[in-house]
């Protein structure tokens, strides 16, 4: 996640590891993964600091794979990936859950970057996900 980082802010000539990019198709990574989150105090004048580094597309994937999670009873116990993608008029959303090395469940789904929770929380509830 950290070499997509790097590569999005154009930060490439401070890359000096080998990487193997891997696809989310399949490989669906945990909820959230590579997402870096700075909590401040309302009242403490940093925030406007942190509104110039404030990447709105990240944080609209990082809400819908959150919103994903929480609808399917999701954790650490359970074997779940959510990933999604943000573009300027959808989202794409991909959900895998292995139940064992057998059995696995692998949905997508575009939905509107407007109503992109409320169409994340209505698909991920229809989901055949046993919930913790």
């Amino acid at each position: 996640m950290m070499v997509y980082c790097l590569q999005k802010r154009d930060l490439n000539g401070y890359l000096e590891v080998d990487y193997e990019r891997l696809d989310c198709d399949p490989f669906v990574p945990a909820p959230n993964q590579g997402i870096i989150a700075v909590v401040t105090r309302k009242d403490s004048g940093t925030n406007a600091i942190m509104s110039k580094i404030d990447d709105a597309k990240t944080r609209i994937e990082a809400n819908v794979e959150n919103e994903v999670l929480k609808v399917i009873g999701g954790g650490c116990a359970l074997p779940v990936g959510v990933h999604a993608s943000c573009n300027a008029t959808s989202v794409g959303l991909s959900v895998y859950f292995g139940s064992s090395r057998k059995e696995h469940l692998l949905e997508k789904r575009v939905i509107s970057k407007v109503r992109c929770l409320d169409e994340a929380r209505e698909w991920a509830d229809g989901l055949p996900i046993k919930r913790g």
